[in-house]
């Protein structure tokens, strides 16, 4: 029944990847544990390939997803545990015969060549549906005491049961539309758990702040729409004192946007254009006149001035006709 959760699969791979030219067709991938948690992430479809140049022969697995979150959420997910950060990409880890990248709504998987995250990075323009879109904000405010490739990216009910257990969805607040990282630190002589929520608003958050700080065995922080929520691994209490200094550097950034008047753009409202065309109606019937006054007064000093051949302006007398 879950695999029947998956959408329908579609060609991904194309017949080439950068010097290497793929060997027969692509073969659908399909999940054999986790397939709630694909789902929930939003996996549109998946697809694996072989490639080759020359003496050299790769697998390629690719993901696409509904989003760039759950992308992210996903190859937070499938990093191995002894991955190393790669060169040439954000999201990018090497492990031995292989790197692991997401950019846009993509994740790929290469085993058995070490490519690097430059030599990958470009292939993602070419996947059909890719979209480049922002990362969510959360993995930003990780602390540096973290235990390295075992963040976590919680987005519902089966990514909060897989990762966070112990938790209900309405203790997390799943229902306001909370997102939350998850991962494990350095704490004391050992490890610990944190958990940084994002509520829709500071208020919200200010109120399930107020409702972990009930538990004595927490240690809870907030920093605008953010609570941060440190736990012992073995469900002890934790030394609220010594967890202060680790959750004070998480710390909200917010973005302040404000409008600041152009004096060169176009009219906005219709008072002020009503304004422009009186002025320029004015302007003109302004211009009509002095314009009107010159030549009359021409006429007048030529007559006064003609000499026997009378004015030099030459009268119509449409009146007598």
């Amino acid at each position: 029944m879950l695999l029947a959760a998956l959408p329908a699969q579609a060609a991904v791979w194309p017949v080439a990847f950068q010097e290497f030219a793929r060997q027969g067709e692509p073969r659908a991938w399909k999940a054999t544990d986790g397939v709630a948690l694909w789902a929930e992430y939003g996996l549109e479809t998946a697809e694996s390939a072989e490639f080759k140049s020359g003496d050299r022969t790769f697998t390629a697995t690719a993901w696409r997803f509904k989003d760039s979150t759950g992308a992210l959420a996903a190859w937070q997910w499938q990093r191995p545990t002894a991955a190393k950060p790669a060169k040439g990409m954000d999201l990018a880890a090497s492990f031995p015969g292989g790197i692991i990248a997401a950019k846009g709504n993509y994740l790929i998987r290469i085993e058995g060549a070490n490519l690097s995250g430059s030599e990958i990075y470009p292939v993602f323009d070419g996947l059909p549906g890719f979209r480049e879109q922002s990362l969510p904000s959360l993995p930003s405010y990780v602390p540096p005491v973290r235990v390295a490739n075992s963040e976590r990216f919680v987005l519902g009910e089966k990514s909060l049961a897989s990762f966070l257990s112990g938790w209900s969805a309405e203790r997390a607040g799943l229902d306001l539309g909370v997102e939350a990282q998850v991962l494990q630190v350095a704490f004391g002589a050992g490890e610990a758990r944190l958990a940084i929520f994002r509520y829709p608003t500071p208020q919200l958050a200010r109120l399930k702040a107020a409702e972990f700080d009930g538990d004595q065995k927490l240690a809870v922080h907030r920093s605008g729409p953010l609570v941060a929520v440190l736990m012992a691994q073995d469900g002890s209490a934790v030394d609220r004192q010594v967890a202060t200094g680790l959750l004070s550097v998480i710390a909200y950034r917010g973005v302040v946007m404000r409008n600041e008047p152009n004096p060169n753009q176009p009219i906005k409202d219709a008072a002020n254009m009503m304004l422009s065309i009186f002025t320029l109606a004015g302007g003109l019937l302004v211009l009509c006149l002095v314009g009107g006054l010159a030549v009359g007064g021409y006429r007048i000093y030529s007559d006064r001035n003609a000499g026997p051949g009378g004015s030099t302006f030459q009268a119509l007398h449409l009146g007598d006709r």
